[in-house]
């Protein structure tokens, strides 16, 4: 089955016709296939790793939002969410903290980097362009031509949401007697808050 809200070709096949695909693509088999590697699936990975089902595909293209913002030197800034509303809660069992606090964006990018180190090597870097579904399996297709069919599909990616390269690149220090208005609230805000104020 598939698991996300992307809109990817979709459709049942009850007679398992062959799949689709170029003549010299190989079609590699796999439990589960995960696409996208950030936070939103270190969870689904330690769960895979403790319950002995390593059958999977980790695909990314790429560096996280918070690996940009480390790139970038954009880390000055105070979470709006804290200790417990941003941690994994097996993490924070195994650290709990004395009492509820509001973490720098520093300490939480390198929280990511620690949480994710175990996993580095098992991604395959690539970008998921296409994926079918049939009755008991999904094809999913890459940008440079690989083929996977999986049992499972799992997205757990943000697609290089627009927002994303605007906070990498983002320049507000020239700012200088203007109204600033902002219409949302959260990190990201926070961050070019903490730009604007020194």
């Amino acid at each position: 089955g598939i698991s996300g809200l992307q809109s990817y070709t979709s459709k049942l096949d009850t007679d398992h016709t062959e799949i689709m695909s170029s003549a010299d693509a190989t079609v590699t088999e796999v439990g589960t296939l995960i696409v996208g590697f950030g936070f939103s699936v270190i969870t689904l990975l330690r769960e895979l790793e403790k319950s002995g089902h390593d059958n999977y595909t980790l695909i990314s293209e790429g560096k996280t939002i918070w690996e940009h913002l480390h790139d970038n030197d954009k880390l000055h800034f105070d979470l709006v969410s804290s200790y417990v509303t941003s941690v994994l809660t097996e993490d924070q069992v195994a650290n709990p903290a004395a009492e509820d606090y509001f973490p720098t964006a520093r300490w939480y990018y390198e929280y990511h980097m620690r949480i994710m180190e175990p996993f580095r090597d098992k991604v395959v870097k690539g970008r998921v362009c296409r994926v079918e579904n049939y009755s008991s399996y999904s094809v999913a297709y890459t940008d440079d031509g690989r083929v996977y069919k999986a049992t499972n599909i799992v997205f757990g990616t943000g697609f290089n949401r627009p927002h994303n390269e605007v906070l990498k690149t983002l320049d507000v220090k020239g700012i200088t007697n203007k109204t600033v208005v902002f219409n949302m609230i959260g990190d990201s805000t926070n961050m070019m808050l903490s730009w604007l104020v020194p």
